[in-house]
Parts: C-alpha cells; structure tokens; sequence
C-alpha cells in the first residue's frame, strides 16, 4: 500500500506517483469529506449545496480533479436514478454537480444552493 499525504504536506514523489494521480487522489477525497459534512449537517434541503460544494473542491486541484468530480457524480445520478430518485431530483443534483465544476470561489459558486438557514460550522 502506498504512502497518500491527504494534507499535502510532504513532496509529491514520496511515492513516485505522478502529479496527475496525486490530483485524483485529493479530489476523491475532497469528494469523501464533503459527503461526510453534509452527512454531519444532517439538514433536510442542505444535499443541493453540498453536490456543488463537493465538485468545486474537487475542480479547483486541476483538470484531473474534474474529472474525478464528474465521474463520480454522474456515476452517484446514475445509481439514484436506479434507486428510484425521480428524473427531477436528479436534473437538479446535476444542476448543482455542474454549477460545482466551474470552480472559482466554491462559497460563491455554490450559494445559489445555500439555504436561508445553514449550520454555524458548513463553509460559507
């Protein structure tokens, strides 16, 4: 098993992975600790804001964090669908994946997400 510095804070050859597989690294993981604060949030209506959280986090490492994002997210709306979440539920878990993955700022990215009340501790 291989060394992974989640918080980046030893040089990237450490284990002779490339620049590109460290990124997918960080953003399948930025993807998992997004998941657990909305889990943690435990917020009826709150799921929206934490899609385009977690793809904007994901997005901001660099292309191959992108595609990670996007991977993963249209694999998860995919796995929904089958599990019966409707087609409009969904479209709007897509919209805010894809608001997530143009990156930039990701509080302002993803405030149309916000609700009018969000945990004291949820990114703002």
């Amino acid at each position: 098993m291989g060394f992974w510095d989640a918080e980046g804070l030893y040089p990237a050859n450490v284990d002779n992975r490339t620049k590109e597989q460290i990124e997918r690294s960080k953003a399948r993981y930025e993807m998992w600790r997004t998941y657990q604060e909305m889990k943690k949030a435990d917020t009826i209506g709150i799921d929206k804001y934490f899609h385009c959280l977690a793809n904007c986090r994901a997005t901001n490492l660099g292309l191959e964090g992108k595609k990670v994002a996007q991977g993963i997210s249209d694999f998860r709306e995919w796995y929904q669908g089958y599990l019966g979440d409707t087609p409009e539920d969904c479209a709007s878990d897509e919209a805010a994946n894809q608001q997530g993955q143009k990156g930039g700022n990701c509080v302002k990215t993803c405030e149309q997400f916000k609700l009018n009340w969000m945990p004291e501790w949820v990114e703002q």
